[in-house]
């Protein structure tokens, strides 16, 4: 987890990040794995981190974010504060980056099929004309039972 979370703040020129599970007023940025806790309120977003060799825990909120994407189980980079101590208010998601994508004939069609579809969660984004043509796969995953 150390080398990618390093990784992650390299590549998106972050600072040194803070333990998730500290009362922080200001925003900072805080490195961990996503996972889902189950709590008395149902299921909730959660990053777990190593700090000093300390383990830390704060449940995430991305309420103040336009849209966001997880994968369980994800390195990844939040920028925001804890004003609480227990919920990591994030403002920004700073990821790995994204796999290559595949090559472009000139007539603008992909040199090769795609061979897998993965729709993973918890996602919010808004519905927008970028996003509608997606509403038929989204409604397909929503339908299928996942792969273990």
């Amino acid at each position: 987890m150390e080398q990618l979370a390093g990784e992650i703040l390299r590549v998106h020129g972050l600072p040194r990040p803070f333990p998730c599970d500290n009362y922080l007023q200001d925003e900072v940025v805080v490195v961990g794995r996503i996972v889902l806790e189950e709590t008395t309120e149902g299921r909730e977003l959660a990053l777990h981190s190593v700090h000093a060799n300390t383990a830390a825990r704060a449940f995430v909120s991305g309420t103040s974010m336009p849209y966001f994407s997880f994968l369980p189980g994800e390195i990844v980079a939040l920028k925001g504060s804890n004003p609480n101590g227990n919920r990591f208010l994030a403002t920004a998601v700073y990821q790995p980056q994204p796999l290559p994508q595949p090559r472009v004939t000139g007539d603008r069609s992909v040199a090769r099929e795609l061979s897998i579809m993965v729709a993973a969660g918890p996602s919010r984004r808004p519905m927008t004309s970028a996003t509608s043509h997606c509403r038929s796969f989204w409604r397909e995953c929503a339908t299928c039972s996942p792969i273990s």
